[in-house]
């Protein structure tokens, strides 16, 4: 039994079955497939992440106490992405971190985050608690 809460990302294994229709919340008729499972488990948003070229960077910027380590990077013809952590252990109060400020710098071009997938992928809170 896997507990499932709004927003979690399930990965099923298992065959396709037979048609469902039912009714919704808001009274229209749907008709879905069934799926006969043979296992179920919660995964998290690098499930999502296919292909590309997986670089290690292990690099890190202190800041007043907050630490920005990026980890890896994956690059793709179409897109790259960046595992980071953010870390506020020495600080002494909240820190703030905002992706839409970051910038990806390429030679002499500096580059915008595509905001349009970091909700698939999933997100850094903005509000860093210290610890």
């Amino acid at each position: 039994m896997v507990s499932a809460h709004s927003g979690d990302l399930i990965k099923i294994d298992g065959a396709v079955g037979k048609e469902f229709t039912g009714t919704n919340a808001m009274g229209g008729t749907i008709t879905d497939p069934t799926i006969h499972a043979t296992s179920v488990a919660k995964t998290d948003a690098t499930a999502l992440i296919k292909g590309g070229k997986e670089v290690a960077v292990t690099q890190q910027q202190n800041q007043n106490g907050v630490v920005i380590i990026v980890d890896k990077m994956v690059l793709r013809d179409n897109e790259t992405d960046f595992f980071v952590r953010v870390q506020n252990n020495q600080s002494g109060q909240k820190a703030h971190f905002y992706a839409f400020n970051s910038k990806l710098q390429v030679g002499n071009q500096q580059l915008d985050e595509d905001s349009s997938k970091s909700s698939q992928y999933g997100e850094i809170p903005s509000d860093i608690f210290q610890g």
